[in-house]
């Protein structure tokens, strides 16, 4: 009996478990996109201003201004995930 409640229990905490780390590798993969994202972003708007394309700089510009918001919305939710994943891999880590 005991090896059914251990395997209940490794089934449980991987049900737990395996979304809340999907999720902070989905955000974590957000993040590096989106950041990527905004350096592309820089880099085109740098040569942009470099030739003097006003149209090019005004869209680059628009779009770096939306990038960062997205990555300060991405961090909070992974601040969040992280969290979440920690309490409950503490809970089942120490039941008491």
């Amino acid at each position: 009996m005991e090896r059914q409640a251990r395997a209940k229990a490794v089934q449980d905490r991987a049900r737990t478990l395996k979304p809340l780390e999907k999720r902070v590798a989905s955000l974590e993969a957000l993040i590096v996109s989106l950041e990527r994202e905004r350096d592309v972003t820089f880099e085109n708007l740098a040569e942009a201003s470099a030739q003097g394309d006003a149209a090019a700089i005004a869209r680059l510009s628009k779009k770096s201004r939306e990038v960062g918001p997205r990555i300060d919305w991405a961090y909070t939710e992974l601040e969040k995930a992280t969290d979440e994943l920690d309490q409950a891999t503490r809970q089942f880590d120490d039941p008491s």
